[in-house]
């Protein structure tokens, strides 16, 4: 009996101890956000017109989001809303930076009345970069920013730690 228990004891000490060895990576995330470019744009949900290898290589060696839709029809909303997780309402980013006179007001000529909107995404909000920092992962961003046009309000300042801004 002692035998039988010593052996069950050790093959579970022997477990535990390859279970602490073994280093767990957690997996690369990448986020492509792209202006004016629908789902159905992609060959690899189908078109035909365009040719996307590359993401479709993306596409086959990761994870392929099938039901999903964006938050507003312009990019500031849509961008501020993928970096908190909350609607643009929430943000205060409702419409494209600077798409609104300079006070964030309607327009006169406006036939759709729409909430006030921020000219940047406040430094407040926590990001998914800010999250991912957090828990270790290294970030950076590329491209058009639009989440401000004050450096004040870069991707530097929300979480990322390398970033090349290609328009505010």
């Amino acid at each position: 009996m002692f035998k039988k228990m010593f052996t069950i004891f050790f093959f579970l000490l022997c477990m535990i101890n390859l279970n602490a060895q073994k280093k767990i990576t957690p997996p690369n995330i990448l986020v492509i956000l792209a202006d004016d470019l629908g789902w159905a744009d992609l060959s690899v949900y189908g078109s035909s017109f365009y040719e996307t290898p590359n993401l479709d290589q993306l596409a086959k060696n990761g994870i392929k989001f099938t039901n999903a839709y964006a938050t507003s029809p312009v990019c500031s909303p849509t961008r501020a809303s993928l970096m908190t997780g909350k609607y643009p309402t929430k943000t205060g980013v409702t419409d494209w930076i600077p798409g609104r006179s300079e006070d964030g007001k309607q327009r006169a000529y406006e036939k759709i009345k729409t909430p006030s909107t921020s000219f940047q995404l406040a430094l407040e909000e926590k990001t998914i970069a800010e999250l991912a920092v957090e828990n270790g992962y290294q970030t950076f961003f590329a491209g058009k920013w639009h989440l401000g046009e004050e450096e004040k309000y870069w991707p530097q300042y929300q979480g990322f730690q390398t970033h090349i801004v290609t328009g505010k």
